[in-house]
């Protein structure tokens, strides 16, 4: 059976996803050659993928966080960004210039 749509290589790099998976790369030396490879990138190195992705994301913090990931029992148990602080509304407001934001 062949796949019902399949984009293009040009669509391919122009998605966030790609963006993403080549700043990874750069940043960690890394080289992935399918999808399959990031995605068990992102497993074995939990703690780096989610700070990359923060970084990637230009996510603003009003408070920074200490440390990325603190392992617990399970990964219910576990904690994300230790001691950072997001403020929604701030960022949901926020706008470059003096136009309505909402």
């Amino acid at each position: 059976m062949s796949a019902f749509y399949t984009p293009t290589q040009a669509e391919i790099q122009g998605t966030q996803l790609f963006q993403f998976i080549q700043y990874c790369e750069s940043r960690f030396g890394m080289h992935c050659k399918h999808y399959h490879d990031f995605y068990q990138w992102t497993l074995d190195y939990r703690a780096e993928f989610w700070e990359a992705l923060s970084q990637f994301s230009q996510i603003q913090w009003k408070e920074p966080y200490q440390s990325v990931l603190i392992d617990g029992e399970s990964l219910l148990e576990s904690r994300w960004f230790v001691g950072g602080q997001l403020n929604y509304a701030e960022r949901c407001l926020e706008h470059p210039d003096d136009q309505i934001a909402l």
